[in-house]
């Protein structure tokens, strides 16, 4: 939303604390049910970081990931700047917004295990024991994907602006 230019920047940072927040305690709800199963070990099984390479299930390589980060997060953030438009309803914008999470991680997840969010990303890793050598990556592509929608919102929605401009007046 700050890179769209549709909160404060201030305002933002709140709300990147929140989501670390958010993501470190939903890690940490993970492994105090993951350690109720017999034998489970955070340095062998986890917390379901995301991941690439020869030792991540998916097995995809750093190429793929990126891409896949990239565009999947670009999709989710210009869906949910659109559906929050001021011409769109917003009490319908939660439909699109979860069909298309729905769609990510039917993609995502066996390539990296899903991301589109570094906050997500972020918790487990650290929580874990595993992930933390590729977390640079979990945290540049959906930050990447993120400004490329802002930038495409704003051309998509330029003549948006304009015209309401122009009604006002």
């Amino acid at each position: 939303m700050a890179l769209a230019g549709r909160t404060d920047p201030r305002r933002a940072l709140g709300y990147v604390a929140a989501q670390l927040t958010g993501g470190l305690a939903g890690a940490g709800v993970v492994l105090l049910i993951a350690q109720g199963r017999p034998g489970y070990t955070r340095a062998a099984d986890g917390l379901g970081a995301n991941g690439y390479g020869p030792d991540d299930a998916g097995h995809f390589n750093l190429s793929a990931v990126l891409l896949t980060e990239v565009a999947l997060t670009m999709l989710l953030v210009l869906v949910v700047l659109a559906t929050t438009e001021r011409i769109a309803h917003p009490a319908l914008a939660g439909i699109p917004i979860g069909f298309t999470l729905v769609v990510i991680h039917l993609i995502a997840i066996p390539i990296d295990g899903s991301s589109v969010n570094p906050a997500r990303s972020i918790g487990p890793a650290l929580l874990g024991d595993q992930g933390l050598g590729q977390l640079r990556v979990f945290i540049a592509a959906p930050m990447a994907g993120a400004l490329l929608a802002a930038l495409l919102h704003r051309t998509l929605f330029a003549n948006l602006a304009t015209a309401e401009h122009t009604a006002t007046t």
